[in-house]
């Protein structure tokens, strides 16, 4: 969920954000070193959602998609799923859990106060 609102933010903001952050590894999966980091928030800023399996807990996989502000831009928050791998394969996540969460996401955004009608495009 973070990565989605980390690629939100302008390049000075991430950099400032990047250098106090107090790295941590939780598994053999997390991504530590700045250079992969960055490469994450690049991969979800572009496809508009984040799939990590194994990174928190060696048994858990997370699947997040963007909430936009109410022009339809800026990410300003993210819906998140978390899912057992023993139940979950990555196929399912992406052809299951990703389309029904977008549409979560697009429902939210149309209820948001002042949306213009319809949603975001």
């Amino acid at each position: 969920m973070g990565l989605i609102l980390l690629g939100a933010l302008e390049p000075a903001q991430l950099a400032a954000f990047l250098k106090q952050w107090p790295r941590r590894r939780y598994t053999e999966r997390t991504p530590f070193e700045e250079v992969d980091i960055r490469d994450c928030i690049a991969a979800a800023r572009r496809d508009g959602f984040c799939y990590f399996n194994g990174v928190m807990d060696d048994g858990v996989a997370g699947l997040s998609v963007p909430l936009h502000d109410r022009a339809g831009g800026r990410p300003i928050a993210a819906l998140n799923l978390s899912t057992s791998l023993q139940r979950t394969s990555p196929e399912v996540a992406m052809t299951r859990f990703l389309p029904e969460l977008r549409a979560a996401a697009s429902a939210i955004e149309a209820a948001l106060p002042g949306r213009p009608q319809g949603g975001r495009s």
